[in-house]
């Protein structure tokens, strides 16, 4: 399965190794990491706000080794049983993202885009956050598509909830 991100023609695909890249001109965050019972979790975000960056850097980065540390203690490696762990981490990010954003009174929006994804058994669970579309791309035909909600309600941007569904290991993901 391959897995590609657009940002400016920023392109990654997956490795079965850890990866933390920051490009702070362009303000990319990614994680993703292949862990030993077979989970992948991907995190891809694009901040474009020019304003504290590296605290938003730093919810996302805590946010995605949490993550990894409670997959790789749960003892039912079940389907059920990571999805309920994605979602609480997607839950407790977007409060973290909340809490950040009322913290900063100066400032009217803190615009984000990227998204969430794991992988565990040919299972893709995924959750967007911002102005962001996903593609599956099976066969080089369009075999999934799905656009974020995106709606400037308030001062910063959450996750949606996540969308979920089976992944072939020759499927491309893209997100736009």
């Amino acid at each position: 399965m391959k897995l590609f991100y657009f940002h400016n023609f920023t392109c990654w695909m997956k490795t079965d190794q850890t990866q933390h890249f920051y490009n702070e001109q362009q303000h990319i965050v990614q994680n993703a990491e292949t862990l030993s019972n077979h989970i992948h979790i991907d995190m891809d975000i694009s901040i474009l706000s020019t304003i504290f960056v590296d605290f938003q850097k730093d919810i996302f980065n805590e946010a995605f080794t949490q993550l990894t540390e409670e997959l790789s203690n749960i003892q039912d490696k079940e389907t059920k049983q990571i999805k309920k762990v994605f979602e609480v981490a997607l839950q407790t990010l977007n409060s973290k993202l909340n809490l950040f954003a009322q913290k900063m009174e100066k400032v009217e929006f803190f615009e984000i885009k990227g998204s969430i994804k794991l992988i565990h058994k040919g299972i893709l669970m995924a959750s967007l956050i911002g102005n962001v579309s996903m593609m599956i791309l099976r066969d080089n035909k369009l075999f999934y598509l799905t656009n974020n909600d995106y709606k400037k309600l308030g001062k910063i941007d959450f996750f949606s909830e996540f969308v979920e569904g089976d992944v072939h290991d020759q499927d491309e993901i893209l997100l736009v």
